[in-house]
């Protein structure tokens, strides 16, 4: 009868004789150059998904430090290396010292901008996460009235201080009824389906339009980039393919006047712009 020998996990070194398994999802590596606390939160995320004890993850942890990282893992004492969280919290303190770390998490909430390309309610969610990390003693009210702030300055304040600007009409919405164009509606409860927003409020502005003559149609239109000729605005009238009407401006003849700020259970704030 052949004697079996004990199988160990995966050549990282453990003491300890284990069953070898292969992990589902691997962490990645971390240079010392990006946030720790968000490579922290991904490498703990990763450890959930494969069943991972404190002592396989130490094993996998100077594995997954590299540059800069690895330097300082090196430079740990052999006690500190020798658990887990305390490996952890001498990292953290090397690449996030806690005199720092708040500061850090809230330049980078305050002159957080929105990418070129990136979606209004992506920005608003990144803009959620970087004010739970910036300030994490506040009641979820005054980060959310933070988060909004910022949003606000960034969107449709940015929209008061510098007009409306065609090139920054959402490229990324494939479907325009009446063309490449500024949509504006008289009733909110259309302008309310088009809003993005934090996870509680969204925003209005309230506007002057100077409509011109106006082209009237009841069937969509996506080709358009300009009124047709003699005409300086197109107005969608319900009817065929409209339940509510709309105009759209395909030059910025627009005045921005109020600015609407409004939650669930109602009108938050009316502000003048």
């Amino acid at each position: 009868m052949v004697e079996r020998q004990p199988e160990y996990s995966g050549g990282l070194g453990t003491a300890h004789p284990t069953r070898a398994t292969r992990p589902v999802v691997t962490p990645d590596a971390y240079t010392g150059d990006s946030s720790w606390t968000d490579w922290a939160d991904h490498f703990e995320a990763v450890a959930k998904v494969n069943g991972w004890d404190d002592s396989i993850k130490l094993n996998w942890l100077p594995v997954r430090l590299t540059g800069k990282a690895q330097t300082a893992w090196k430079r740990l004492s052999d006690e500190t290396k020798g658990g887990f969280q305390a490996a952890m919290d001498a990292l953290r303190n090397r690449f996030e010292p806690s005199s720092k770390r708040e500061t850090l998490r809230a330049a980078e909430f305050c002159l957080r901008k929105r990418k070129n390309g990136e979606q209004w309610g992506d920005f608003a969610d990144q803009l959620r996460c970087l004010s739970d990390k910036a300030f994490p003693t506040l009641s979820e009210d005054a980060k959310e009235v933070l988060t909004l702030d910022r949003y606000l300055v960034t969107g449709i304040c940015g929209i008061s201080r510098n007009g409306f600007q065609k090139s920054c009409v959402e490229s990324n919405i494939t479907f325009k009824r009446f063309g490449h164009g500024f949509y504006l509606a008289p009733h909110s409860s259309k302008c309310h389906d088009y809003t993005q927003g934090t996870h509680t409020h969204r925003a209005m502005l309230l506007c002057d339009v100077l409509s011109g003559k106006k082209h009237v149609v009841q069937t969509n239109q996506t080709h358009l980039v300009a009124p047709p000729q003699g005409y300086d605005s197109v107005y969608g009238q319900p009817g065929g393919s409209l339940n509510y009407p709309e105009i759209v401006i395909y030059e910025a003849s627009i005045l921005s006047r109020y600015v609407i700020i409004y939650q669930k259970d109602g009108v938050g704030k009316i502000a003048a712009m």
